[in-house]
């Protein structure tokens, strides 16, 4: 039996019609086949107050084929959830280099004039940083509240880098 008689076999079948012989051996042996058996049973123990939808043939094989094209689930998963944890933590050490050498950097190598041209811009920037930085002293205070600022920051920056990952249009 192949796929596409499979599928029509699938698509024919009424409530309560037992399949015919061999049909069941195709489904346990063809991935392709055993999602779309398993969607149909599914579908079939939904309660009976659901809608039932029915795919056409040429819907299931659509779907099939951009499964089967796509590669299974978990591997994008896995794949997307690697890229998005490099970037993260690409993105948590530039954040806390940032906090950690910029100010020492500010201080010891830029010039005073240049300081005293951008103190007009940044100093309303800084005054905002300090009020917000100033919510974290006591937590940094304790033993654990650098790495529990540490996992927050690339929990944050991993759930929005695999957000954009998965929700960009275009990509598969």
């Amino acid at each position: 039996m192949n796929c596409q008689k499979f599928l029509r076999i699938l698509d024919e079948r009424v409530n309560g019609e037992a399949p015919p012989q061999g049909w069941a051996d195709h489904g346990a042996t063809c991935p392709n086949c055993a999602l779309a058996l398993r969607l149909e049973r599914t579908l079939r123990a939904a309660p009976s107050w659901a809608e039932r939808p029915r795919m056409s043939s040429a819907a299931r094989a659509a779907v099939l084929k951009r499964i089967q094209s796509a590669g299974l689930f978990w591997p994008r998963v896995v794949a997307m959830a690697e890229e998005s944890a490099v970037r993260a933590l690409v993105a948590a050490a530039v954040v806390f280099l940032s906090f950690a050498v910029l100010p020492r950097l500010w201080y010891t190598t830029v010039p005073e004039g240049f300081k005293k041209a951008l103190s007009s811009y940044a100093g309303p920037l800084l005054e905002g940083f300090r009020g917000t930085l100033v919510q974290f002293q006591p937590l940094l205070h304790q033993n654990w509240g650098l790495l529990l600022l540490g996992v927050t920051l690339f929990m944050v920056i991993f759930a929005a880098s695999l957000s954009t990952r998965v929700l960009r249009p275009g990509r598969t």
